[in-house]
C-alpha cells in the first residue's frame, strides 16, 4: 500500500440516489446506450448496493471509464475481499475497467492494521475482462469528528453538526 490516491469528496447534486440491485443492473445505469464504456454523466457518482448481501464492498465509484473504486467501510481488524463479489461487478461492466482500487475505509484506532495488503482476488481470477486489469490497495482513514461529521447531518440540510 505505498501508492497515493487521491480524490476529492463533493455532495451529490443528482435528484436521485444510485442504488443497484445485482451487477446487471448497475451495467445497465452505467454503460453508454448506444456504445461502448461508460455513461460521461455518471463518471464520479456514487453507487451502493441495494441489499446488504453485496459481501466485497460497500459502495463504488467510476472516477473515470477505465477505474473502479470499491470502497469497503469496515471495523474489522482485517477485511478479505472475496473474489465472488468483485468478479460479478467487473464481468458487467463496460470492458474499458482496467483498474481496480480497493479502498478500505478505517476509522483511526484500525489504520494501523490495515498497512499491509489484505487478502483480496488476483486479477487472473477475475475472468476474461480481469486478466488485463490490476487491482491496488488503499486506506482511507478517518478520526472520530470525521465520522460524526460525515454520519451526523442537520434534518434537511447537507450542513454537518461538526464542522472540522
Amino acid at each position: 500500500m505505498d501508492d497515493f490516491l487521491q480524490f476529492t469528496i463533493n455532495w451529490s447534486l443528482a435528484e436521485e440516489e444510485r442504488y443497484f440491485a445485482n451487477p446487471e443492473h448497475l451495467c445497465k445505469q452505467v454503460r453508454k446506450t448506444h456504445g461502448y464504456g461508460v455513461e460521461e454523466r455518471l463518471i464520479g457518482e456514487y453507487f451502493q448496493p441495494w441489499g446488504r448481501t453485496q459481501e466485497s464492498f460497500d459502495g463504488l465509484v467510476l472516477p473515470n471509464a477505465e477505474t473502479l473504486l470499491l470502497l469497503q467501510i469496515t471495523l474489522a481488524l482485517r477485511h478479505e475481499i472475496k473474489t465472488h463479489g468483485v468478479k460479478g461487478i467487473l464481468n458487467a461492466l463496460p470492458g474499458t475497467i482496467k483498474r481496480i482500487c480497493i479502498i478500505f475505509t478505517v476509522p483511526e484506532d484500525r489504520a494501523d492494521n490495515y498497512t499491509t495488503p489484505q487478502t483480496a482476488p488476483d486479477p487472473c481470477d477475475l475472468g476474461p475482462k480481469g486478466t488485463k486489469c490490476t487491482i491496488q490497495q488503499f486506506r482511507l482513514v478517518f478520526n472520530d469528528r470525521a465520522v460524526q461529521s460525515i454520519a451526523l447531518r442537520r434534518i434537511g440540510t447537507q450542513e454537518p453538526y461538526l464542522k472540522i
